[in-house]
This record gives structure tokens, C-alpha cells and sequence, in this order.
């Protein structure tokens, strides 16, 4: 045995956080933090340009009423033309009106602290399935994104793809850290599932070491009434299991508009599945104003709970790749809009994850329901189902050039189709109103730069600890 390994087991048995985590968030993990909340601190500041930019870049294209006044009009000044009445045209309905284009290119960059955005209206939509081009610079984040009216093969069905093509700085040594913090924090679950941990203690120590994560959770979640349990599934397998309760008060507290935001989809569901048997790994759920998380762990590691609790673990290949199942159910809660809540199907993602850093992320099906006809009055089902498996993809990607961080990059894609004339006018007008009044009055990006403020401050504080 290493002269190591008798201090790693007393860090583990004592719970002792700074010197476990600690050593996984040095220098350049809570710069990193920093950066990325002065970035939001920006996109907070200029939310309305961006909000501008939004609304013009998704609903500047005709809608069907429009559309059909052109095209009536068009027709109506042909069919005279052809009767050779062509000298009358401009003279009775005036000059040809200009449509607006089809299609609309949305870029958006920061650099040295300032935000640019701006929205191009296109004629042509680019040949084959191509994502907008980036300009990189090691200084600068750039986003790019196409909005694209067109027909989807043979049926001609009318949709609205969004592709969306993003780069921004990273580190060299990225996916490195972060897998190395998550095997650190799984060491410490380990613990709590064995028969030596306590969720008290747990509970506590995670407090203790994450101040300012705790008083930012506060905001929304009552995190002193957080809630753990331990149940043996086997001799070697544990089930996890947390819950809080919202704090709809502190909320409003927070901000009015977020608190509204926290009530959109309920319910909320993931469950992360074996690819093949189907066994449980992980679930996530927020439903009527509580938060929900169940995991399995063995021998320090996440494990699947399988039939009658056959339990394996979660592991990477010999080619370092793993293959993760995601089901989201959700129903959404349209606010203030006369609309039941709308219930969408089951969606099950495939998931690849690279251990260099990388991830891949399909749909392969969407479930039938018995909902699915509500859910038709606001959208048509079955296109939206086909869309998804057909074309949805997005994908993370990690590259670097060497041990030059200013040669390193996250890329960040998305390919997504939606039936745009199935879409309800009245959805369709809460979805903008939803972007104005979300975007301008809840500021998610101000919410977020806090989060990572926070982070920043705790992960600094840890990694001084623990020296």
C-alpha cells in the first residue's frame, strides 16, 4: 500500500472535504468560474439588445395570415397581367410590397467584456445541413445561429430549423479536472452509502464547505429542510435518495418573474437508463413544489439498479467511451394564458460521452400517449415526434493545441426541427411574450453569473484549505 493511501482513507472516513476536494479546484477552476460569471454579468447587462435581437430573429419570418395576403395579392396582380391589364396593376394596388426574408442568421460575441449582437436576414437557405460559420479568436466567444422556413422532404411539411453553432475559451486540461472532481465527490457519496456514513454529517460538511453555494440555493430551495436517505438495495448497493422542498418565497424575494419561472414545467422528469437493459441509474424530478433526486452507488462508484437490484456499476469502455440513455417527461404550464397545462411525450436521448471530452446527444424515440391529443391542440404531435428522431442532434467538444490555453476550445452545437404552421397562434404568442418579459424581467442571466460567482468563491476557498 501506498504512504498515500492511509491519509486518502482518513480524509474519507472523516469526511474531511477540503482536503478531497480541494486539490481539484485550484487555479484554473475558479478563474474559470470567474470568467464565465462576467460573462453572464454582460449578457445580463445588454438583455435587452439580446431580447431585441431574439424576437427579430425568430418571428420576423411572415406568419400564415401574412403569407396568404401576399400570396393572394401575387396571384390577384398575375391573373390581371395575364387578362393584359398589366398598366392597371400599380395604379389600383400600388407598388409590389417587399416580403421580408425567409430566413434570419443571429450572431452573437463577447470579448474583452462587451457583448455584440446581430440578427441578418437571409434570402437563401445554405445548401445541405451546414451550421453558420465562426470566426475563432482565443480572446472571444462567439455564437452563431441560422433560422431557416422551410419544407421537410416529400411531404413538404413546413418547419423552422434552428441550428446553432457556439466556441468559446477553455482550459487544456478541462475534462481532465472535471472527471477528476467527479470521482473526488463520488468517493465522498461512497461514504455516505457505506456503513460508516451518516446523511447529518454529509449534509453538514457539504454546507460547511460550499458557503456561498448554499446562500445562493436559499434563494430558491428551503436547503436547511434538505432531506437524505440511505436504503440497502444489496450487500454491496445503496440507494440515495434526496429531497427539498421549493421556497416559493425567497423566490419572489429573489426576483418575482423567476419565481413564476419555477412553476413552467410541472411536472419535471428525467431518468438516466442503461442503453440496453433499461436499469435505472439516476432520476431527477421537480413536481408540486419539491425537488427529487435518487441515485445507486457501489464500491464508490454510481451503479445501475437493475430487476431484483442486479446492480452494476457505471464505467467507461476500453475505448474510453460510455453510452447513457436520458427519458425527459415534462408538462408545460403556460402563465397567464389561457391554456391547460400542456403535457408533452417521453423523450428518450442516446447519449455518447467521450472521456477526452466530448458528447453526443440523439433522440431515438419519442413515446405515444393517451395525451398526445391535448398536446395536439397547441403543437402536431406526430411531425414533432418524427422531427425529433430524425434530426435532432447536439453535441460538446473539447479541443486544444498543445498546453496553450489560448489554444483551447469548447464547441458547442445543435440541430433542432419543429413543425412551425402546427404551432397554435395563442402558443405561438406566449412563446414571444414568454422571451420579452423572461429575458427582460427575470434576467436568467443575472441568475446565472450569481451561480457562478458563488462557485468561483467556494472552489477558491476550498483549494486554499486544504495547503
Amino acid at each position: 500500500m501506498s504512504s498515500a493511501a492511509p491519509r486518502v482513507s482518513r480524509v474519507i472516513s472523516e469526511l474531511d472535504l477540503p482536503e478531497l476536494l480541494g486539490p481539484c479546484l485550484e487555479n484554473p477552476v475558479p478563474e474559470s468560474f470567474f470568467q464565465a460569471s462576467r460573462l453572464y454579468n454582460a449578457l445580463s447587462y445588454h438583455r435587452q439588445d439580446i431580447t431585441s435581437a431574439l424576437v427579430h430573429f425568430l418571428f420576423i419570418q411572415e406568419g400564415e395570415i401574412e403569407k396568404a395576403m401576399y400570396d393572394t395579392g401575387a396571384m390577384m396582380r398575375k391573373s390581371l397581367v395575364g387578362a393584359g391589364l398589366g398598366s392597371m396593376v400599380d395604379s389600383i394596388w400600388g407598388e409590389v410590397p417587399d416580403r421580408p426574408d425567409p430566413h434570419a442568421r443571429l450572431d452573437m460575441r463577447y470579448a474583452r467584456g462587451e457583448i455584440e449582437v446581430e440578427v441578418s436576414p437571409l434570402a437563401e437557405a445554405p445548401e445541405g445541413d451546414q451550421l453558420p460559420e465562426l470566426q475563432r479568436r482565443p480572446d472571444q466567444v462567439h455564437l452563431a445561429a441560422l433560422h431557416l422556413h422551410q419544407c421537410f422532404d416529400e411531404d413538404s411539411l413546413p418547419i423552422s430549423d434552428m441550428r446553432v453553432n457556439a466556441a468559446f475559451p477553455s482550459h487544456p486540461e478541462t475534462p481532465r479536472m472535471t472527471l477528476r472532481f467527479i470521482h473526488k465527490a463520488l468517493k465522498s457519496l461512497g461514504w455516505l452509502a457505506s456503513g460508516k456514513g451518516d446523511p447529518g454529517r454529509f449534509k453538514a460538511a457539504y454546507m460547511q464547505a460550499f458557503p456561498n453555494l448554499v446562500d445562493f440555493t436559499k434563494n430558491f430551495l428551503q436547503i436547511s429542510e434538505l432531506s437524505i436517505e440511505v436504503e440497502d438495495l444489496n450487500e454491496h448497493t445503496n440507494k440515495i435518495h434526496m429531497s427539498v422542498p421549493v421556497d416559493h418565497r425567497a423566490a419572489k424575494n429573489y426576483n418575482v418573474q423567476m419565481a413564476e419561472a419555477l412553476n413552467l414545467f410541472n411536472p419535471f422528469h428525467v431518468e438516466i437508463c442503461h442503453p440496453r437493459t433499461n436499469a435505472l441509474l439516476l432520476s431527477f424530478t421537480i413536481a408540486d413544489g419539491e425537488v427529487h433526486i435518487s441515485f445507486g452507488m457501489r464500491c464508490g462508484k454510481l451503479a445501475w439498479m437493475g430487476n431484483e437490484y442486479e446492480t452494476s456499476v457505471l464505467e467507461w469502455d476500453r475505448d474510453d467511451f460510455c453510452e447513457i440513455h436520458v427519458v425527459v417527461e415534462c408538462s408545460l404550464v403556460p402563465l397567464g394564458v389561457t391554456l391547460a397545462a400542456i403535457p408533452f411525450p417521453a423523450i428518450r436521448l442516446q447519449c455518447w460521452l467521450d472521456r477526452a471530452g466530448a458528447i453526443l446527444v440523439r433522440c431515438i424515440d419519442v413515446e405515444e400517449s393517451a395525451d398526445d391529443t391535448l398536446a395536439s391542440v397547441a403543437l402536431d404531435m406526430q411531425a414533432f415526434r418524427r422531427l425529433l428522431m430524425e434530426q435532432f442532434r447536439v453535441e460538446l467538444q473539447h479541443s486544444c493545441a498543445g498546453d496553450d490555453p489560448a489554444q483551447s476550445t469548447m464547441q458547442f452545437t445543435v440541430r433542432a426541427l419543429f413543425p412551425s404552421s402546427s404551432v397554435s397562434t395563442l402558443l405561438s404568442q406566449w412563446f414571444e411574450e414568454f422571451i420579452i418579459r423572461r429575458l427582460t424581467a427575470t434576467d436568467p442571466f443575472k441568475t446565472m453569473a450569481d451561480l457562478l460567482t458563488a462557485l468561483g468563491q467556494d472552489s477558491f476557498q476550498l483549494s486554499q484549505n486544504y495547503q
